[in-house]
């Protein structure tokens, strides 16, 4: 939101939402079993828990806080977070509610904690493995609010 005239403009930093668990009513049927003691962001990938990757994809993003928000087995989270390199670079914060059934679900509830305070801000999966730029992303989505579309709300990026 742009500042009030008198009032100064502070730039909030770029926040990204990681969702640690498939969102579906069992989740999905090609981690099964491997996902019914850990969760799917912690199954490791070359000795690396997948989570990992995509909190350095996001720091390379340009992402400083990393709302990394899970369903099922948020203790296991929580301590891989405390336990992460990226705390270095990026500040984690772990939220674990078994009620929220699927994306919307976890943006309503962060949007009613009034905690999502950057515009843009990241949504990604835990099983999003990628090194696809998103500098590109980013600065088409602010001009395309600066001048086609003010109200637009999401960019999806679907491919690099």
């Amino acid at each position: 939101m742009p500042a009030a005239p008198g009032e100064e403009e502070h730039e909030v930093p770029l926040q990204a939402i990681l969702l640690t668990d498939p969102h579906t009513a069992d989740g999905p049927p090609g981690l099964a079993p491997a996902h019914l003691d850990a969760p799917p962001a912690l199954l490791p990938l070359n000795n690396v828990a997948a989570i990992d990757y995509v909190l350095e994809w996001l720091a390379g993003a340009g992402a400083k806080e990393v709302l990394v928000c899970s369903r099922n087995h948020g203790d296991q989270i929580a301590a891989h977070l405390q336990r992460s390199p990226w705390r270095a670079s990026l500040t984690l914060r772990s939220f674990h509610d078994p009620t929220l059934r699927s994306p919307g679900d976890v943006l309503r509830d962060l949007d009613a904690r009034a905690i999502v305070r950057s515009d843009p801000f990241l949504v990604v999966g835990s099983d999003v493995l990628t090194s696809a730029d998103l500098a590109g992303a980013l600065a088409a989505h602010a001009a395309r609010r600066r001048t086609a579309d003010p109200a637009a709300v999401m960019t999806a990026v679907l491919r690099p």
